[in-house]
């Protein structure tokens, strides 16, 4: 049983067409079918596949000489394609004809950077010694950042280190950022509290330890009163000694303060006035 897209193709033209063409792809091409099941035919029908075969021995139908004045114009910089352009045949032929010489293919090189002037050189170092910053310099010579890099490594100017983001960088948004409802800031050095890794610090941690004047502890939790995680006022926040806190709100009496709340039965005369 033949599986294939086309049930209504017989081997006997799978056969025929490949002797005309001597390709199982354009074959498969013509007549619906998968290259696989081109192949199978040809070996259930003992029919020897050679296109393959022909088609590279007349892609490296290159006279010697020929073969040397490629090998010649590829290490004198030529490209693939520019001696595809001038001898003809296929990449695959040219790439044999140079192997076949001795030589050797030079490595994919991409977009080579634009070169820099001489006199450009000693302008982009002085632009950066004034302040300016390497993507800058680039944009005002008409370079890339990484070749302006490479020319003040060269140069020998010392790079300056890369500052943490403040006002001068294009995402600044103040030094704020949020994590999962909690604001996140950049603390001043001289701030009672060790940042994270990054540099940043939970705000509400940060307020009631400059409250405080002290460092917190690993068992101090700071809780929101009023369960907005991002509003961080002294007056919003409070203490907590036992570990993780919850979440939630805290109630307290609104006249006097005093979080010491619970259920107590209503008054009999509240129970009157309720009645009537």
């Amino acid at each position: 049983m033949n599986a294939r897209k086309n049930p209504h193709i017989t081997d006997d033209q799978i056969v025929t067409a490949y002797s005309e063409k001597l390709s199982a792809y354009k074959v498969a091409d013509d007549l619906g079918i998968t290259p696989n099941c081109v192949y199978r035919v040809l070996a259930r029908r003992g029919v020897h596949a050679v296109g393959l075969v022909e088609y590279r021995k007349n892609a490296e139908r290159y006279p010697r000489d020929v073969q040397w004045k490629i090998k010649c114009a590829y290490e004198a910089g030529k490209s693939v394609h520019e001696l595809v352009n001038k001898y003809g045949g296929s990449i695959y032929a040219v790439l044999q004809a140079l192997r076949r010489m001795g030589g050797k293919t030079r490595p994919p090189q991409g977009k080579r950077p634009k070169p820099i002037a001489g006199k450009e050189i000693a302008k982009a170092c002085e632009m950066y010694t004034s302040g300016m910053s390497q993507g800058a310099i680039g944009a005002a010579l008409g370079y890339s950042q990484t070749v302006i890099s490479r020319v003040l490594k060269e140069a020998g100017v010392a790079l300056r280190k890369r500052a943490a983001a403040n006002e001068s960088h294009g995402n600044w948004n103040g030094g704020r950022t949020m994590k999962e409802g909690y604001v996140l800031v950049r603390p001043d050095p001289g701030d009672p509290i060790k940042p994270w890794r990054g540099g940043l610090a939970p705000e509400h941690r940060l307020v009631m330890a400059r409250h405080l004047k002290r460092q917190l502890r690993s068992d101090e939790t700071v809780h929101h009163i009023n369960g907005d995680k991002s509003d961080n006022r002294i007056e919003n926040l409070q203490i907590h000694h036992q570990g993780n806190h919850g979440k939630g709100t805290i109630m307290c009496c609104l006249d006097c303060g005093s979080f010491n709340i619970g259920h107590v039965p209503i008054a009999s005369e509240a129970k009157g006035r309720n009645r009537d």
